[in-house]
């Protein structure tokens, strides 16, 4: 089902998809997403099946803010100085999970991926239901889908798909903050000077 991010309702049908385990599709300034709640091992079963992706790759989680990703990963305060002066914006950073973060990514669970969208909508969704783990909305190993019309074809017409219009983006920036310095990790729309 195909709603537009400008229909009153869309936030809302995101976040009640959201807060019942059911995979939306999100767009951001990057390219669209496929996202998921973590708190339960359904959503991360949603992603591998949907994108025939391995449960060894780790999902990023999108937050609403800075503060948001320091409840959740662990930044030295030099490299949150940094990350702050970016987002919201296209860059993930990897850092460790803080202790007591019980999500549901794949991959290494005492990591985690966290961004801040540079997207109003996409952000106050999170803001309304909490961190939200998220990937390119694409089949693993394809390029990500550009339009809403092409992510119901891809994964169906009972996924929700918020609409956005067409999104030509380059994926995000990711840097492991857990080195120091950090390392870059895939390079992207934003080069970020350690």
């Amino acid at each position: 089902m195909i709603i537009d991010q400008a229909e009153p309702r869309a936030r809302a049908l995101a976040a009640e998809a959201l807060r019942s385990h059911q995979p939306v599709v999100i767009p951001t300034e990057t390219v669209y997403g496929l996202a998921v709640n973590p708190t339960t091992p359904a959503g991360l079963d949603h992603i591998v099946a949907l994108k025939q992706r391995p449960i060894e790759q780790a999902l990023a989680v999108l937050v609403a803010n800075a503060d948001a990703a320091l409840d959740l990963a662990v930044m030295r305060a030099s490299v949150a100085t940094i990350v702050v002066s970016v987002w919201p914006g296209p860059l993930t950073v990897v850092a460790d999970r803080v202790p007591g973060v019980d999500l549901y990514l794949g991959g290494d669970p005492t990591s985690i991926g966290v961004r801040c969208p540079d997207n109003d909508w996409v952000r106050a969704v999170v803001d309304e239901v909490g961190p939200v783990a998220a990937t390119s909305a694409n089949r693993s190993g394809e390029p990500p889908v550009t339009t809403a019309a092409e992510a119901e074809q891809l994964f169906g017409p009972d996924i929700l798909v918020i609409d956005g219009g067409t999104i030509v983006g380059e994926a995000s920036t990711v840097v492991d903050v857990r080195t120091d310095p950090p390392s870059l990790l895939r390079a992207g729309p934003i080069a970020v000077h350690w």
